[in-house]
């Protein structure tokens, strides 16, 4: 797929492994060291994982709530719960770190969320 940066300049966009997930929960607060942040857990077929804590800071905190609720197809973030979605990981590396998820292709409402582009976008 191709996409354009800021000057125009077409850029391709990395491909990314897929599986089939339901949203399990998505935490709001403080992590073990006391840094506010956002967390969210997924259910696969036979296992879960969670995205890490991405810490939520004045600068991109709202936007990447934002960008979380908007992919999900959601207005309000308690209905993230149950929200089915493709997580996405790091081609080649199926078992590794999430680095985002999308909404399903029946699904009317949603997008896309790569978490490192939301603080990209922001300087973060």
């Amino acid at each position: 797929m191709m996409n354009r940066d800021e000057t125009g300049k077409l850029v391709s966009e990395p491909e990314y492994e897929k599986e089939l997930a339901r949203i399990s929960s998505a935490e709001l607060g403080f992590e073990d060291h006391g840094i506010f942040g956002v967390n969210i857990n997924f259910e696969f077929e036979s296992a879960s994982q969670g995205t890490g804590w991405y810490t939520l800071n004045n600068l991109t905190g709202g936007k990447l709530l934002s960008a979380i609720m908007q992919a999900a197809g959601v207005s309000r973030w308690e209905d993230l719960k149950g929200v089915p979605v493709y997580v996405l990981r790091d081609k080649g590396n199926p078992f590794g770190q999430i680095v985002g998820f999308e909404k399903l292709p029946i699904n009317k409402q949603g997008g896309r969320i790569i978490f490192k582009d939301v603080f990209n976008k922001t300087g973060k």
